[in-house]
């Protein structure tokens, strides 16, 4: 008999109905890439050496750009932020971002034990200024065992829940820090409107 797979989604929440004091503010998602290694629907595994494993007994269900676009959308929701998708009409967008997937996956630190990294690179356009960086986040595995993780005879089976566990949360972290760059943009350039 052939093991199982167990497949999960990046966006462990759900779409929320939130009431915005006023109109929601668009902003025109260009693109989600990703490194090659990361883009796959596999668990990605880096050793201390720099050896590149793949899990074996769970998968996401799509391939991780395609699982942080929703995920952006979902949380620009929350944050009264809209998000338009090509294609766009035209013109120049006025406010717009583009995101690229550089790390997602499970370190190995010493011991044997294992963090979850996500490292994402922005480049926020307002009105013509661009504001670039890299926002990175590491979480260490076991930091959730004792919150949401089942109980299981198994001790592989609480790693590999609790790893993907980890990588949900540093994704989100991550997207949640990217979206209140995006609002202190916005803010700073209508705070001043003589910028062009």
């Amino acid at each position: 008999m052939l093991p199982e797979i167990r497949t999960y989604d990046l966006n462990a929440s759900s779409f929320e109905m939130t009431q915005c004091a006023k109109p929601l503010t668009e902003v025109r998602l260009i693109s989600i890439l990703s490194a090659d290694l990361f883009n796959t629907k596999e668990i990605v595994f880096k050793a201390q050496d720099g050896q590149i494993t793949h899990g074996k007994h769970q998968k996401w269900i799509d391939l991780p750009r395609n699982m942080l676009k929703t995920m952006f959308m979902q949380e620009a929701q929350k944050a009264c932020l809209g998000v338009a998708l090509p294609p766009y009409g035209a013109g120049a967008p006025t406010y717009a971002v583009r995101f690229t997937i550089l790390s997602f996956s499970l370190l190995e630190k010493e011991n044997s034990t294992y963090r979850a990294e996500f490292a994402l690179g922005y480049d926020i356009s307002v009105k013509g200024d661009s504001h670039s960086g890299v926002i990175i986040k590491h979480e260490n595995i076991s930091s959730l065992e004792n919150k949401t993780t089942k109980t299981s005879k198994n001790g592989s089976q609480d790693f590999q829940e609790s790893a993907i566990q980890s990588l949900q949360h540093v994704s989100t972290q991550a997207m949640q820090e990217a979206i209140s760059l995006i609002k202190k943009a916005i803010e700073a350039q209508s705070v001043s409107p003589l910028k062009k």
